[in-house]
C-alpha cells in the first residue's frame, strides 16, 4: 500500500499460539506467544499543524525587503519580477531549501543562508512489530486458594526512532574529517573548524570557497568552516520529528499472582511484577516536547545507545479486592445491583498499587 510520505508492507500477520496442559489435578502448565502491530507514530501531530514556513530578512528595521514593497504584487508568485522561485504548498522536495532572502545589512542583496526544514519524515517510517511470549505454572494450593507465577517477555522492532536519524544531525564523523585534511585531535584544527570561511586561515587552508552559489561568507550570515563542509551545507540541524525505523525495546518479567476467594462472594487478589524494560532509541512516539526521551550518546555507533528505560518500574505490587452483590430475588427478572461506578457489572472493586524502582539513566557526553 502506497502511502503519502512513505509505504508499508501490505502484509502483516499477526499469528498467535496458545497451548494449555494439564500436569495433575491441582497443576497447569501455560504457554503463548503472539505477533503483533503497533500504529506508525503520530509525529506529535506536527504535520497537521506546524508545516514548513519560511524567513525572510529586511535589509533593517523598517525597511522592506523588497525595493519598491508589494507594489509588483506577491514577490513569490509566478512570473514575479523579482527572479525569486515560486514557492508551492504542499512541497516535499528536500532540496527546496534555502529559499532566497536579503543579506543583512547589505541594499538588498540575494543571499541564501542555511536553512532548516521543521518537520522531516523518513521514508521508511511505519508500525513497529512486537513479539510476545509467556510462560507459566498455576497451582491450586488449597480449596479457593490458587497462586501461579509467569515468565512474559516481548521483543519490539522498527519503533519510530527520530535520534538514531544520522542524516538528521547533518554532521561530521571523525573519519569524515580525515578526507579535509583535518584532525580533531589537533587544536588548529579544532580552531579552523568554528572560524568563518572569510578568514585568512580558511582560505589558505582550501575552504574558503563557498559550498553552493549565494552561500554568504561575509556579514551575519557568514557560516564557519564546519558548515560549509557539513554533509548537507545549505542546512543547519533538522529536527527529526518521524524517524527511522531503528527503535528496539525489550521487556522481561516474572510476575506472580495470588487468588482467595472468601464466602459471600468476596475474592482477594495479590500480584506481583519484577521485570525490566530496555530501550533503545525509542520512548515515545515522537522526539517532539515528550516525556523521558531517549539518551543518544553516539548516534554512529548505535549499539551502545541501550538503556533503561525512564518509564521503568522495577517491581510493581497490587492487591485487590472484588465483591460481588447477590442479585435481588424480588419479582420480575433478576437484576444486577452495582456498588460505585462499576459500569454495569454486579461486583465493587478496590486496588492499591505500590510501584518501585524508577530507573537511573546514564549520562549523556
Amino acid at each position: 500500500m502506497q502511502l503519502l510520505f512513505f509505504s508499508q508492507l501490505s502484509l502483516r500477520l499477526g499469528p498467535r499460539l496458545g497451548i494449555a496442559y494439564q500436569i495433575n489435578s491441582k497443576t497447569v502448565l501455560r504457554a503463548g506467544a503472539a505477533l503483533t502491530y503497533g500504529t506508525t507514530s503520530n509525529n506529535a501531530q506536527l504535520s497537521q499543524n506546524a508545516e514548513d514556513f519560511y524567513s525572510f530578512n529586511a535589509p533593517g528595521y523598517g525597511v522592506s525587503v523588497l525595493s519598491d514593497g508589494l507594489a509588483g504584487g506577491n514577490p513569490y508568485a509566478p512570473g514575479n519580477p523579482y527572479g525569486n522561485p515560486v514557492l508551492t504548498w504542499p512541497n516535499f522536495d528536500p532540496n527546496k531549501y534555502p529559499t532566497r532572502t536579503v543579506c543583512t545589512g547589505t541594499a538588498r542583496a540575494a543571499c541564501y543562508p542555511p536553512q532548516s526544514p521543521f518537520i522531516s519524515v523518513d521514508g521508511d517510517a511505519g508500525p513497529p512489530r512486537i513479539f510476545q511470549w509467556s510462560v507459566g505454572l498455576q497451582r491450586e494450593i488449597t480449596r479457593n486458594l490458587v497462586a501461579e507465577a509467569s515468565y512474559v517477555g516481548n521483543r519490539g522492532v522498527w519503533f519510530t526512532a527520530p535520534g538514531l536519524d544520522i542524516p538528521n544531525y547533518n554532521a561530521l564523523d571523525v573519519t569524515d574529517l580525515a578526507r579535509f585534511g583535518l584532525n580533531i585531535a589537533n587544536v588548529a584544527d579544532r580552531a579552523l573548524l568554528i572560524s568563518l570561511i572569510s578568514l585568512p586561515t580558511a582560505i589558505q587552508r582550501g575552504f574558503g570557497v563557498p559550498a553552493y552559489p549565494g552561500l554568504p561568507s561575509t556579514g551575519a550570515e557568514a557560516v564557519s568552516v564546519i558548515q560549509n563542509i557539513r554533509p548537507y551545507p545549505h542546512w543547519a540541524a533538522v529536527a527529526p520529528v518521524l524517524g527511522p525505523p531503528l527503535g528496539d525495546t525489550w521487556y522481561d518479567s516474572l510476575q506472580a499472582k495470588v487468588a482467595k476467594r472468601f464466602s459471600h462472594g468476596l475474592e482477594a487478589i495479590g500480584s506481583f511484577a519484577w521485570q525490566k524494560e530496555l530501550s533503545l532509541g525509542v520512548n515515545s512516539d515522537s522526539a517532539y516536547q515528550t516525556a523521558a526521551p531517549p539518551a543518544v550518546n553516539d548516534v554512529y555507533n548505535r549499539g551502545i545507545n541501550k538503556q533503561l528505560s525512564p518509564f521503568s518500574r522495577r517491581f510493581q505490587l497490587v492487591f485487590a479486592g472484588i465483591y460481588t452483590v447477590p442479585r435481588p430475588s424480588w419479582g420480575g427478572p433478576a437484576k444486577p445491583v452495582c456498588l460505585g461506578d462499576c459500569a454495569g457489572l454486579d461486583a465493587g472493586r478496590g486496588a492499591s498499587v505500590s510501584e518501585r524502582g524508577r530507573s537511573f539513566r546514564f549520562p549523556v557526553r
